[in-house]
């Protein structure tokens, strides 16, 4: 079965070699891409029936139509690839190098690329042979290329890439808005355990004050890439306690996008990790709860709002405060606010003045630093 072909022998974009299979191959791919799941299915059978032989049908169709791949037909390719490629070393060879290696186009290279994962490890040359591939698309500034060849060596969580993807966070996060998040976002997933470094790293040296930069971090950074929820806090707290302008935005941001999405997937993480900052990173108290306000359909992130009651401490405080933003500009939750706030005002009229009195003062833009002179002094948790 090896020898169904040799490599080198089919140029697969100029069909030349066995040209009829190939472009059979092709129009059933196309049709496969045109129909719905079912009859998808069924076209997905007859050419995974043709063996390794249709291999070079199927790649050159991920090349002629790549604009039509999308996530579904994406993972349909791989698993028809992953079948075709089976145990076949040459076939293995064709798809790394036509698939992954030489494919311009982004769709086709993920489709390939699944297709390996697929398959199990990947051996150490061709590790090699990707991460060489992706830092020749970062010198030609094909940044995007070289993110879908880097997806799953993080995935992986391969110490090599880990290593280059912090080099490129670094040198592209402050000047390049489009891919410098998802460098970031790459590099603390493929190194979880070095969440504290990377972070420091590249976030901390920026010196542009770029709010609209920063808020690119809430919707580039993923979840997954906040895992290591201590050590990324960790370096948060270090960032806000030694920059200002946009590195504290970038904190901010953190909060509200991936740390906000990662709980509200792991709700069972959200009173350790609470306790973990009402402890140790007293400088990431209004953060924490603007987190907390974008997933208030959590339930244990309401329940958090249940300790703004009297006496309020100075972590609580800042729960007070966000929970007037949350009946301002959320309208699902308006009147759940509403109610808290109340029993705060039934319960102490004079703190809840004081919360409000912050609140309005953020609203005209007075600096934080300036507002927090009437936080209280209660510790957290205090008896």
């Amino acid at each position: 079965m090896d020898k169904v072909f040799e490599i080198g022998n089919i140029d697969l974009v100029d069909l030349s070699g066995d040209t009829h299979l190939v472009t059979d191959i092709q129009k059933r791919v196309q049709e496969m891409l045109g129909h719905k799941k079912e009859r998808q299915k069924q076209i997905r059978q007859e050419i995974a029936q043709e063996g390794a032989r249709a291999l070079p049908g199927v790649l050159n169709a991920l090349y002629v139509f790549s604009s039509q791949i999308k996530r579904r037909e994406q993972k349909l390719l791989s698993e028809l690839l992953a079948e075709l490629v089976g145990k076949n070393k040459a076939a293995r060879e064709m798809l790394i190098r036509v698939g992954v290696l030489e494919s311009p186009f982004a769709p086709a290279r993920g489709a390939a690329l699944l297709a390996l994962q697929t398959m199990g490890e990947m051996r150490p040359q061709e590790l090699e042979q990707i991460r060489a591939r992706a830092w020749q698309d970062i010198d030609a500034s094909n940044y995007e290329a070289a993110l879908t060849l880097y997806e799953p060596l993080a995935q992986r969580q391969d110490a090599q890439s880990a290593g280059e993807l912090r080099y490129w966070a670094g040198e592209l996060f402050d000047e390049r808005m489009d891919v410098g998040p998802e460098f970031l976002d790459l590099a603390l997933r493929a190194a979880p355990q070095r969440a504290y470094d990377t972070l420091v790293e590249v976030v901390g040296k920026m010196d542009r004050r770029d709010k609209g930069l920063a808020k690119v971090i809430e919707k580039k950074i993923s979840p997954g890439a906040v895992t290591n929820l201590p050590e990324v806090l960790r370096a948060l707290h270090e960032l806000k306690d030694r920059s200002v302008g946009y590195s504290q935005k970038g904190v901010e941001f953190m909060f509200t996008g991936p740390i906000a999405k990662y709980l509200a997937k792991h709700p069972d993480q959200i009173k350790e990790t609470e306790d973990l900052i009402g402890r140790d990173h007293k400088p990431l108290y209004r953060y924490w709860w603007q987190g907390l306000g974008r997933i208030l359909s959590v339930e244990a992130a309401q329940k958090c709002f249940d300790q703004v009651t009297a006496p309020l401490d100075e972590f609580t405080w800042y729960g007070g405060i966000q929970l007037f933003f949350v009946k301002k500009y959320d309208t699902k939750f308006r009147v759940w606010a509403s109610d808290l706030l109340k029993r705060l005002k039934q319960d102490a009229p004079d703190e809840y003045q004081d919360v409000l009195d912050a609140y309005e003062k953020i609203g005209i833009g007075v600096p934080l630093e300036e507002v927090e002179k009437g936080r209280p002094s209660r510790p957290y948790k205090s008896e």
